[in-house]
């Protein structure tokens, strides 16, 4: 689109300029300090040392640095407050200084009679009139600007706090049992997963509304939804429905060969959550059903935004966003059905018997919604289990390592601690048994100014991507000694939280502090 392209994209980001019909989307002032508020990947408080690392690098002076405390969740909003407090301060002594050095040397020019040919009080009246040519223009515009932005729609929101206020909202501020969640256990997303988000269905991001769709194992997956769904399948799904049937199991198996699962986004916290067996087979099918550039497949956003519009908008907090929430999830799930035709059938006597009376809608609608039934977190991990030699017998052969495949490198040339299992990422294997690795968290820049190096291909395993319920060894507090425990929770940056066997607990556990026993 041309509203995207440059430089009108960055004109737009700025909110100053957008193509008619097109919606604002978030201003790049607006994204970043959400995603401060909401402590996304990036703007988490141990995040913000990298921050202060690029500002000493570009000569911003330390004393005007605001209060620097990286224990505290609100470090970022402590950080920016004070500094552009301290700033603001700087600049306003500043320029008092300067000024008063202004009036008091004019005013010892004229009384010693330096000033020329001109009256003292002409000098006097003409150094007035530079001052407020210098500031008073300045000013005025800043008050003008200042007080068109504050009575603007955008200033109005921010004021209010409708816009910078936490975009997702508290987990126990919301429905604890929502059917429209997997209760499966969290995890790291991986290159070849399948990505089920819930927290960019807007509108007001624009194209981002589609950012996963850009995932490698959701494009691997979209294809087979291109070549084969919306009219195709449902034809097929009518009058065959056995090969339809083997046609999701296909879909499914294609991406598990690539050591991929089907995630899903808890919209409350932002983790990932392994979808159940049957989680991801009824997803499958409803894709399949949906089709892509179809009308059904526009129903299905256009719920996805309305969804989402009670969930981040500006009525999120309130009783009628829970409601509204379960209603649609509900409508959607009586207009989109991926059933056999009998189903079909049943589906559009309910759909007519809506228009009888409001009081059967509401009781089919919430009949609908309590029919949605989830797998516990327990069964999930049973099932992935099972799905994977890596949990079974450890004398089982490990699977073949390939580029982009998540590793340990068994690093034994360390200065520190023989023995160090370092993460990283495999980019390439030559045929000299080497292989090129990148290197991340704290181990980036341990052994060179890049963090791609090449290590033998006998020191690197893989590394089994935490799932919550898995043991683990955990360097506890980075003391060097590991414990066994259990894999309490996992966020979407990979750090996990470990309930240890002898009853301690852990938050915020980096990559490099923890294996997958």
């Amino acid at each position: 689109a041309v509203s995207m392209a440059s430089p009108w994209n960055i004109l737009r980001c700025l909110h100053l300029w957008k193509a008619k019909g097109r919606e604002w989307g978030y201003d790049l002032f607006t994204a970043a300090t959400l995603r401060i508020a909401n402590l996304q990947l990036g703007c988490e408080p141990g995040d913000l040392e990298g921050l202060l690392n690029v500002l000493a690098n570009n000569g911003f002076p330390e004393w005007l640095d605001g209060t620097i405390d990286l224990e505290r969740p609100d470090a970022w909003e402590i950080y920016f407050r004070e500094t552009v407090d301290n700033t603001l301060a700087f600049l306003i002594k500043a320029n008092t200084i300067a000024v008063s050095l202004y009036i008091v040397f004019f005013l010892g020019a004229s009384v010693t009679g330096r000033s020329g040919s001109r009256s003292p009080i002409r000098s006097f009246l003409g150094s007035g009139l530079l001052l407020f040519r210098t500031y008073g223009i300045g000013i005025a515009i800043g008050w003008l600007a200042i007080n068109k932005i504050r009575s603007s729609p955008w200033g109005q929101n921010i004021s209010a706090g409708r816009t910078l206020m936490r975009p997702f909202p508290v987990v126990k501020d919301v429905m604890r049992d929502d059917p429209s969640v997997s209760k499966g256990p969290t995890t790291v997303p991986l290159r070849t997963d399948v990505l089920v988000g819930t927290r960019l269905a807007s509108k007001t991001i624009g194209v981002y509304s589609r950012w996963h769709d850009f995932h490698p194992g959701n494009r691997k997956f979209m294809e087979d939804i291109s070549a084969f769904g919306g009219k195709f399948f449902r034809s097929l799904q009518l009058s065959f429905p056995i090969l339809a049937g083997t046609m999701v199991q296909g879909a499914m198996q294609d991406i598990q060969k690539d050591s991929g699962r089907f995630l899903q986004q808890d919209y409350r916290t932002g983790d990932w959550r392994l979808m159940s067996q049957s989680e991801a087979l009824e997803y499958i099918r409803m894709k399949f059903f949906l089709g892509t550039n179809t009308v059904e497949a526009v129903i299905k956003d256009e719920i996805d935004f309305l969804i989402g519009d009670y969930r981040f908008g500006f009525a999120r907090l309130t009783a009628m966003s829970k409601i509204s929430q379960t209603r649609l999830q509900a409508l959607e799930k009586l207009l989109i059905t991926t059933h056999h035709s009998e189903e079909v059938s049943t589906s559009k006597r309910r759909l007519a018997s809506l228009s009888i009376t409001a009081s059967k809608r509401k009781s089919q609608l919430e009949t609908a919604a309590d029919s949605i039934t989830k797998p516990s977190c327990k069964r999930v991990l049973e099932e992935h289990k099972a799905s994977t030699n890596l949990f079974e017998d450890s004398n089982k052969e490990l699977p073949e390592l390939r580029p982009l495949a998540e590793v340990n490198w068994h690093c034994t040339d360390s200065e520190d601690e023989e023995g160090d299992q370092i993460p990283a990422t495999l980019l390439s294997i030559f045929d000299d048994g080497h292989a090129q690795i990148a290197l991340y968290g704290e181990w980036a820049y341990e052994f060179g100014d890049e963090p791609v190096i090449e290590v033998p291909m006998n020191e690197l395993t893989p590394r089994i991507q935490p799932v919550e319920g898995l043991r683990v060894s955990g360097n506890y507090r980075r003391l060097g000694e590991w414990f066994g425990g259990k894999i309490h929770n996992v966020r979407p940056s990979g750090r996990i939280s470990i309930l240890y066997d002898d009853g301690d607990f852990e938050n915020e556990t980096e990559l490099e502090r923890y294996i997958v026993e």
